[in-house]
């Protein structure tokens, strides 16, 4: 890409000399206009070759041919294996032997809805199916385009990655300098606020890497093998990629090497400690407790609390997860390790000290919605569907008043559809009403509603919530586990059995 930059300078340049001021300057802006599109031609095609690898396995499912169907979502929908998608799959071959289906789920774990919409054209494109079923929205209220980008700037860094490159290049350039330019102080880590990892943005619009900042890093360790920033967030940032073993595995080594050269740092070993939990390694905890010991942080106490309890160590879970809770403020960690602790004296049958907490949390922080679902979630659990009803009728209102962009979004997706002919079936979340999306798009017929919330409070009163869910990250309801997925396939399936009555045998 510089190469071509290059080559169209030194034209432009002979060319200057040859000609009037006024046409000079014609000439010299065509040349900065010409290396801007050869260089935004060039990341594009390399974040191109990045996608293909990307969409393997969904090639894979593409070949079956059949009636396409495709998934759209986010951590509710992208779960593996099991997730409600490829039940669904599964489930519509059982009923319907005489048609062939194929399920595509392009569902990303932390979207929104303006990202599913940015994405939409181009996975119609890839897809073509005759059917997309979505379940969005939820994210919507924590929308974050990019750490240290302003909202302003979003339009303009979406759509062009040679803005992203120059953003990222800015974001490099105040990097601290490597190791062994500057002594680090070793106190410092106790009082930095937050991890480096986010002050680097290091993923696309997409959550997949991006070349050109994974280039950057690569370059910035070649150069000093001793640069423990470097290691430390492309090492993160690899260990996150579960689907590529080998790809995880370097970034744990590149952990390693920064906890050698740099002991101290609490944020490489919490990093470490996290990647090791994963592989239900013990030398986690002791990653972990030393974080906790060199930077008693919220963050720090929450991770470690999080992995004593999937250690089956309840007493120092609960433990480290008070540590993490400041009912003072309002952040996302103070969320997770107040859900995760509910959760957890709900999951164990400590009715009273999780209403405790959340009674506590409530008088601090009345208009999260999240606090009130679970509260309804804690109180079906319990046994008293009467104070369940009256938190979820709460729910039930302010969850109607979606954001804006939420609404538009709903909108522009039914739009884009009809515009290709393609049928829309929208899902609602567990344990909802489906009321606020009729609201929204109208009850025409010409979009097939899912409704998840009868089916859901009928089995959840029969088997319990932690039967069906894992968590309690949306309150009334979180990510599902085997059950709950299998029960949203065939609530979907219900909702289908009319539209596909009608469609010719393979």
């Amino acid at each position: 890409m510089l190469q071509y930059i290059s080559m169209a300078r030194e034209k432009n340049a002979a060319l200057i000399t040859k000609l009037p001021a006024a046409r000079r300057l014609i000439a010299l802006l065509l040349g900065v206009l010409f290396a801007i599109v050869l260089a935004e031609a060039a990341l594009r095609i390399s974040g191109g070759v990045l996608q293909f690898t990307q969409e393997r396995r969904n090639r894979i499912s593409l070949s079956r041919g059949g009636y396409r169907i495709m998934c759209l979502g986010e951590s509710t929908t992208d779960a593996g294996a099991y997730a409600w998608p490829a039940q669904l799959e599964r489930l519509l071959g059982e009923r319907y032997p005489t048609v062939s289906f194929s399920v595509i789920n392009k569902a990303i774990a932390g979207t929104d809805t303006s990202q599913i919409i940015n994405n939409l054209k181009r996975n119609l494109d890839e897809i073509r199916p005759n059917l997309v079923i979505t379940m969005m929205g939820i994210n919507d209220g924590f929308i974050r385009y990019y750490e240290g980008i302003s909202n302003a700037e979003s339009l303009l860094f979406r759509h062009s990655r040679l803005y992203k490159l120059y953003k990222w290049i800015t974001l490099l350039q105040k990097m601290p300098p490597p190791r062994n330019e500057v002594k680090p102080d070793p106190q410092s880590v106790h009082t930095e606020p937050r991890s480096p990892y986010y002050d680097f943005a290091i993923c696309s619009d997409n959550c997949t890497p991006t070349p050109e900042s994974e280039g950057l890093l690569r370059t910035r360790i070649k150069r000093n093998p001793d640069d423990v920033y470097a290691l430390y967030i492309l090492g993160r940032y690899w260990t996150h990629a579960t689907d590529h073993p080998d790809l995880a595995e370097k970034g744990e080594r590149l952990l390693l090497r920064a906890a050698q050269l740099d002991p101290k740092n609490s944020f490489v070993l919490n990093a470490l400690g996290m990647r090791l939990s994963d592989k239900h390694s013990k030398r986690a905890i002791r990653m972990l407790e030393k974080a906790v010991e060199l930077n008693p942080s919220k963050e720090n106490w929450y991770r470690l609390g999080s992995v004593y309890k999937s250690y089956n160590m309840p007493d120092k879970a609960e433990s480290a997860l008070l540590k993490a809770l400041d009912f003072n403020v309002s952040d996302d960690c103070r969320d997770d390790a107040l859900f995760a602790l509910s959760w957890f004296y709900i999951k164990t049958r400590r009715f009273t000290a999780a209403e405790k907490l959340l009674r506590e949390a409530r008088k601090f922080h009345p208009e999260n919605e999240r606090i009130s679902g679970a509260l309804a979630s804690l109180y079906r659990e319990s046994g008293r569907p009467f104070l369940a009803r009256q938190y979820d009728a709460g729910l039930t209102v302010t969850r109607a008043m979606f954001t804006e962009i939420t609404r538009a979004n709903f909108k522009k997706l039914k739009q884009i559809l009809e515009s290709r002919g393609i049928r829309l079936a929208v899902m609602q979340y567990p344990m909802c009403a489906l009321a606020p999306l009729r609201g929204i798009l109208g009850n025409s017929g010409d979009v097939i509603f899912i409704d998840n919330e009868r089916n859901f409070r009928s089995a959840v009163d029969s088997k319990g919530y932690v039967f069906y869910f894992h968590d309690m990250f949306a309150g009334n309801f979180g990510h599902c586990t085997p059950e709950g997925h299998k029960l949203i396939a065939h609530n979907a399936a219900d909702a289908l059995s009319g539209y596909f009555t009608r469609l010719p045998p393979k």
